[in-house]
């Protein structure tokens, strides 16, 4: 039983974290308020698309540390990726996460219906 607990932990110990369980990077917001509604959609839009490739490889990453722990189990030899990728992958994935996050809010800001720009006077004139 101890052995079986110590190859499982080695096993998964080199596994690559699922992209869900990756905490985004913080990121304030504010600086983007100076952009107008159509760069922010685009930079959002941008922002997404690098996040889900980046996602998409972490996740075939996840799966095939997982067949590759089977097959580790069974005696099998396989290649293993570094490390260094899988951290390089996550940190880029907590990264977006946080720009899309930023983004996402100053979208919401910029463009919710009826705000003023930036800089412009809130009071009414008399």
């Amino acid at each position: 039983m101890r052995v079986f607990t110590l190859l499982a932990t080695m096993v998964f110990a080199g596994c690559a974290t699922n992209p869900q369980n990756i905490e985004p990077i913080a990121r304030d917001y504010r600086p983007l308020l100076v952009n107008d509604c159509v760069t922010l959609m685009d930079r959002e839009a941008a922002t997404q698309r690098d996040l889900d490739r980046y996602t998409e490889l972490q996740s075939s990453n996840h799966l095939n540390d997982a067949l590759e722990a089977v097959f580790v189990v069974l005696g099998k030899d396989v290649a293993w990726r570094t490390r260094k990728q899988d951290a390089r992958n996550e940190r880029a994935i907590a990264r977006l996460r946080g720009e899309l996050e930023a983004v996402q809010t100053a979208r919401a800001i910029r463009c919710a219906e009826g705000a003023p720009a930036p800089g412009a006077s809130a009071s009414p004139e008399s």
